[in-house]
């Protein structure tokens, strides 16, 4: 069973590998098929699981409620909202790609890996990184999106989202080598994925970066591994702690210059306060099922720009207590494992893209594989034999 987990990871990480250079290409019907891929890759990894690991936990429990109720709920805001449910597969993707996300989530803390596949996983995404600064410095890659560069993607925040992933890899394999030269090729390829998210002017990321950077220096000079209960809450919560205050404060904001040092050009500070504004006036009025078919205006395609709101707006409030309950069960128990300052790189890694959700909501709505790379640092996070070189 073990060599069925060691290939899924590795396979996974592949099929994003390629995902990104097709994405470069601008091969879209490729990029499609090693997407779905991804999906059937997972699924065939979750019914081997289920057939041959007899052991159950709550996360399991609480990943079975998350599917049926929110599935439930998208299927009542459909019967409400519509008088026909012909509807196509866009429809029911995002949704898709939500599970997707959280069964990654769950597949990954359930195993351990090997030797070889840890190394492989940790490496990989620095090659992607170093693609990605091959293709814009030397191959002239600068194609861009209202005021950021966007390197082939969509837009400019979603490039940046797959940068700042690449980057906590890189530093990741920074901090567990032992090879000079490969410590080197990592400070060189960090420095410059930094400024390729500069560039992208996605402030959400810059601001991660920032915010990795001090947990990082924390747990350095500390060397305290272990995160409080309450630190893990408050870096949870914050993305709806936050979207409410900016809800509120934003009329204030709009007449106020005493932010602009944040204002960049085509960035407003209040840029968020209308699809948020939209969001939460959809789970006000369905609270209960969420309003999936509503603010996607049926089309079940649809982005809030905050995981939190996102998932409130889209299921409604119980998938989202389900969702937060069952990614701090995980982090918990990752979080009073850890040995060494890799884990804990790993778990920072995560937390740091939960807080850049306050701003992104991708890795729940559409991530073109960037799920499997987010749930690669709960791998990373986790003990292994031996410390690779």
């Amino acid at each position: 069973m073990i060599n069925i987990y060691n290939n899924y990871i590795k396979i996974e990480f592949l099929l994003c590998l390629l995902i990104l250079i097709f994405i470069i290409f601008g091969k879209l019907s490729l990029v499609s098929l090693c997407f779905t891929t991804t999906f059937i890759i997972l699924f065939i990894t979750l019914i081997c699981h289920f057939l041959y690991f007899k052991s159950r936990d709550l996360n399991l429990l609480l990943l079975f409620l998350l599917v049926i109720v929110s599935m439930l709920n998208v299927f009542v805001n459909l019967m409400w909202s519509s008088s026909s449910i012909l509807v196509g597969f866009n429809y029911v993707n995002k949704i898709i790609i939500f599970f997707t996300t959280i069964f990654s989530f769950y597949i990954v803390t359930v195993f351990n890996i090997d030797k070889k596949t840890h190394q492989f996983i940790s490496w990989i995404p620095v090659i992607m990184g170093f693609i990605l600064i091959l293709s814009y410095y030397f191959f002239n890659n600068k194609n861009t999106y209202g005021y950021g560069i966007t390197l082939g993607f969509n837009n400019s925040n979603f490039t940046a989202m797959w940068l700042i992933h690449l980057f906590f890899y890189g530093i990741y394999c920074l901090f567990n080598t032992k090879k000079l030269y490969l410590k080197l090729f990592c400070i060189i390829c960090n420095i410059l994925i930094i400024n390729l998210i500069i560039l992208t002017n996605a402030r959400a990321c810059i601001g991660g970066i920032c915010c990795f950077g001090i947990l990082l220096l924390y747990g350095f000079v500390k060397k305290k591994y272990k995160l409080s209960i309450i630190s893990i809450c408050i870096i949870l919560l914050f993305p709806i702690i936050f979207a409410i205050i900016y809800i509120h404060a934003s009329y204030y904001l709009m007449f106020t210059s005493n932010f602009d040092f944040v204002v960049s050009e085509g960035k407003e500070i209040t840029s968020r306060f209308g699809v948020w504004s939209f969001a939460f006036s959809h789970f006000l009025d369905h609270w209960l099922t969420g309003d999936y078919f509503g603010i996607s205006y049926g089309t079940g395609l649809s982005q809030m720009h905050n995981i939190h709101l996102d998932i409130l707006a889209s299921y409604g409030i119980l998938p989202f207590i389900l969702f937060i309950i069952f990614i701090f069960f995980i982090i918990r128990n990752l979080n009073s494992n850890i040995l060494r300052f890799s884990n804990y790189i790993g778990l920072i890694s995560f937390l740091t893209i939960i807080l850049v959700g306050t701003f992104e909501a991708s890795f729940v709505s559409g991530s073109t594989g960037l799920n499997f790379l987010t749930s690669g640092f709960l791998l990373l996070s986790k003990n292994i034999t031996n410390k690779f070189s």
